[in-house]
């Protein structure tokens, strides 16, 4: 509803940007995907999925992207968040907010 509500509050030519990191089916990155609202969606998750494609050829940007990571469980950023760094917080987080909060999924992926 909030983006919704954010068409009166915005004028037709504005840039709209929604960063987040997903915790609820039901949060605004939920409802956006659901309702296309326009929005180019870019998901970065901490270890490869396959089976998210990040598709940017349409992007209204412009932007245009090759993917980088092509094997399963491939790190985003190793510098940063290494194999160990990732298990360490998966293990404090618990599956559900480790989904969200590191894989940009509401939901583990085994489901």
């Amino acid at each position: 509803m909030a983006a919704l509500n954010a068409r009166t509050r915005i004028r037709a030519t504005a840039a709209k940007c929604i960063v987040m990191q997903r915790l609820h089916e039901g949060d605004l990155t939920g409802h956006v995907l659901e309702a296309d609202h326009g929005y180019d969606h870019l998901c970065l998750p901490a270890e490869y999925i396959p089976t998210i494609t990040v598709d940017m050829a349409g992007c209204s940007a412009g932007i245009t992207h090759e993917p980088v990571r092509r094997t399963d469980g491939e790190l985003l950023w190793p510098e940063q968040f290494s194999e160990s760094a990732l298990a360490l917080l998966k293990q404090a987080l618990g599956p559900y907010a480790a989904a969200g909060q590191l894989q940009q999924r509401p939901a583990p992926r085994a489901g």
